[in-house]
């Protein structure tokens, strides 16, 4: 196992303090809008960092790792158009999420009843559901199978005379952790606990790309993105990289996929002003993507450590997704793991 007493007692205080945060919440939620959105008080900063939170769980940690090791500094480019496009359409022109603002709407389904009928509503609140189900479905695994790597934890474990994944209990505390906060205190508690979380994530992902970058090295990994990746590693044309229908389906999805996610719009909602939701919106894009790239150094470092060549008895994808957890696992100091 990779983490040590320090580890778990960082790990330990850092949860109480997030459930105790949470908890607190409670006393502020008078109502149903309170509840959703806040009671629309959210401000600009705060905003940000709720945004900063949000955008980073363990399935992006876990994404942006495995394209740095599959792809390289192709994924800078992939990214920034898509980014450069969401800060255009929504940061600067402040399409559509203005508006949806100013509707003063809870969900995104009650803003379909006030522009069409009651049966639009429930049939998109139908779907919402449903695709934030599937999202469960994948989202907690990917993460789940993330941490089994990074703790060093065996890949199976037995409970109540049952074998199963180390990722499924992993997986259902995670759950219920997030249902507790939700439950507890609704979009308030998840602010606050995005807040106190955002200035750990700050913290630990500039801190850890330092360590990694300095036990590495670019030049090594310069060296290793051209043995094993050659062109594809710096260029999304190239072949064995993504393609131009690939960016495309980036431009097309950084518009549709902001204003049809709804945590993203539950969170434009729950702000003070529509003026707030486009500023929020701006710098927290601009945050999110040097965020990425340092993440996305991870992944390189990686590369350059542990190798392309899976090892034996394992596929090459599954490689991609094991082998930068890992590495960060073994390198990264106890108490910044």
């Amino acid at each position: 196992m990779n983490l040590n007493p320090v580890d778990w007692t960082v790990l330990v205080v850092f949860l109480v303090l997030l459930v105790t945060g949470g908890a607190l919440c409670r006393r502020y939620v008078k109502g149903v809008a309170d509840y959703c959105v806040a009671g629309r008080k959210m401000r600009k900063f705060l905003g940000l960092s709720t945004h900063t939170a949000e955008g980073l769980g363990l399935i992006s940690i876990a994404l942006v790792c495995q394209e740095g090791f599959t792809k390289g500094f192709s994924y800078v480019w992939v990214a920034l158009v898509g980014v450069i496009t969401q800060i255009i359409v929504f940061g600067v022109i402040g399409f559509a999420i203005m508006r949806y603002r100013d509707t003063k709407c809870l969900t995104i389904a009650q803003y379909f009843e006030m522009r069409y009928t009651k049966g639009v509503r429930v049939s998109a609140g139908f779907v919402i559901a449903l695709s934030g189900v599937l999202n469960m479905a994948i989202f907690p695994i990917v993460g789940s199978q993330f941490l089994v790597n990074f703790i060093g934890l065996n890949p199976t474990v037995e409970l109540l005379g049952i074998t199963m994944p180390s990722a499924v209990p992993l997986m259902t505390f995670m759950i219920a952790l997030a249902l507790f906060f939700t439950y507890i205190g609704g979009m308030v508690s998840v602010i606050l606990t995005d807040f106190i979380q955002s200035i750990v994530i700050a913290f630990a992902v500039i801190i850890s790309s330092f360590i990694l970058i300095k036990v590495v090295g670019f030049s090594e990994i310069h060296n290793s993105l051209q043995t094993n990746l050659g062109a594809a590693g710096y260029s999304p044309f190239a072949v064995g990289s993504y393609g131009i229908l690939w960016v495309l389906s980036i431009v097309i999805g950084s518009v549709l996929g902001f204003v049809s996610f709804a945590p993203q719009m539950q969170r434009i909602a729950s702000t003070d002003t529509a003026k707030t939701a486009k500023q929020m919106t701006l710098i927290s894009l601009l945050f999110g993507q040097g965020r990425t790239l340092m993440i996305l150094g991870w992944g390189m470092a990686a590369l350059a450590v542990m190798g392309a060549v899976a090892p034996e008895g394992m596929t090459g994808e599954v490689w991609s997704r094991v082998a930068t957890p890992r590495f960060l696992g073994n390198t990264l100091p106890s108490f910044l793991k």
